[in-house]
């Protein structure tokens, strides 16, 4: 009896494990690479296919009873940097009814580090308790005659940069083709700001690197700040291929440019002044503002005051004002009794060191003093009309003493 039963669970534990090991009921239909049909491993030629591009893989499939939470898996083994980068590629799951095809598109990156060699191209079907179906394909990775590509551009200073100083570039190249590469010609430059820079390299074995001298860029010193593309290009093959790379870097403004845009000095001094008498004085103020970074000297000048008036500076004709600042000089003129009336000019000049920065003409209205007789007549008036308002001052006064007594003379006695 416990034979029996020994029997029975064997084959029960036997059939269990063949329903947990079952092979996937699919079928792979067909396998295309760059739209080229492959045929399974061994014995078929081997597909040549160029690393360093994204190649395409289709495969038909179909199933034989319905199936849950299906994947397709594409790779290839034994690439050094499998780890890290792998080539590979997989579909999301998907259902699949019995007797319908169905067609799957992935995608393999082959980096240009792949190695010149044959490989096997796996293509895996799977879902969450069979074992998987699993068919491979020969490829040869082939390498390209000519293959050069940028692998670093390293600037000075890196990322952001003030107007008005130099970028340096060094561009660095790998060689990944089959030949050697000789005179490469590497161009940076700066297209919106006008600054190029050209280095060559004069030769790149396969598999090797080379870089360039530092490429000097002047960036103009009053650039408008922002973000510019820094363009490399290189020129390799004698000239009939181009690599190309961009990068962005950030311009500041420059300090020293800004200043440089506006005036060094602002001189502010009105062109002409109200009517003065012959005999007085007037004032003019002269504004001078120094916009520049250091101390600076000057001299006020005035000129055509000689026949009708008399000039003073203050606080003195030769100013120094310190830079960012301003200061105010006031030129007095003083006019002569016996300027006759009329307008005046005289000019004053603002000058610093040999140079003039600003020479103005000013109009001055001048009005005669009243004269002696109409001064005398304007007298005699006021006395007369002094005189006139005494005299009834001294009537009204009389008056009212008058009244008052005879008021009191009439007063009735009891």
């Amino acid at each position: 009896m416990k034979l029996i039963k020994s029997v029975i669970l064997l084959t029960f534990v036997l059939f269990l494990s063949g329903i947990v090991h079952a092979q996937l009921q699919v079928t792979i239909e067909r396998v295309d690479i760059e739209d080229i049909q492959v045929l399974p491993a061994p014995g078929q030629n081997l597909l040549d296919i160029e690393r360093g591009k994204d190649v395409d893989v289709r495969v038909k499939l179909s199933a034989r009873t319905q199936l849950k939470d299906v994947e397709v898996h594409a790779f290839i083994s034994g690439y050094e940097y499998s780890d890290v980068a792998p080539v590979y590629d997989a579909t999301p799951t998907f259902d699949m009814d019995s007797n319908v095809s169905y067609v799957k598109h992935l995608k393999l990156r082959l980096s240009r580090l792949v190695k010149e060699d044959a490989y096997k191209l796996r293509i895996l079907v799977s879902d969450r308790f069979n074992s998987e179906v699993i068919q491979n394909f020969d490829l040869k990775i082939d390498v390209p005659r000519h293959s050069v590509d940028l692998v670093d551009v390293i600037m000075t200073p890196q990322g952001k940069i003030q107007a008005g100083r130099a970028l340096l570039v060094s561009v660095r190249a790998e060689n990944f083709g089959q030949n050697e590469e000789e005179d490469l010609r590497v161009q940076v430059s700066i297209p919106d700001l006008g600054a190029t820079a050209v280095d060559y390299i004069n030769k790149v074995k396969t598999d090797k690197q080379e870089q360039t001298q530092e490429l000097y860029l002047k960036i103009p010193r009053c650039a408008k700040p922002g973000v510019y593309q820094v363009k490399v290009d290189v020129l390799y093959d004698n000239g009939h291929r181009t690599i190309s790379k961009s990068l962005p870097v950030e311009v500041t403004p420059d300090d020293l440019c800004e200043q440089s845009q506006q005036p060094q000095t602002v001189i502010n001094m009105p062109s002409s002044t109200e009517h003065v008498l012959s005999g007085s004085s007037v004032t003019l103020p002269v504004s001078i503002t120094n916009n520049g970074v250091t101390n600076r000297a000057y001299t006020l000048t005035v000129t055509g005051t000689t026949d009708w008036a008399d000039v003073k500076i203050t606080p003195s004709t030769m100013i120094v004002v310190a830079p960012k600042t301003a200061q105010t000089a006031y030129v007095t003129l003083s006019v002569s009794p016996q300027t006759l009336a009329g307008t005046k000019s005289l000019s004053v000049a603002i000058t610093s060191g040999a140079e003039t920065l600003q020479q103005v003409a000013i109009l001055v209205p001048v009005d005669p003093l009243p004269s002696t007789a109409t001064t005398r007549s304007v007298l005699e008036v006021l006395l007369a009309v002094l005189i006139a308002v005494l005299v009834m001052l001294a009537l009204v006064i009389g008056f009212m003493h008058w009244k008052k007594q005879d008021d009191q003379n009439t007063k009735p006695y009891y």
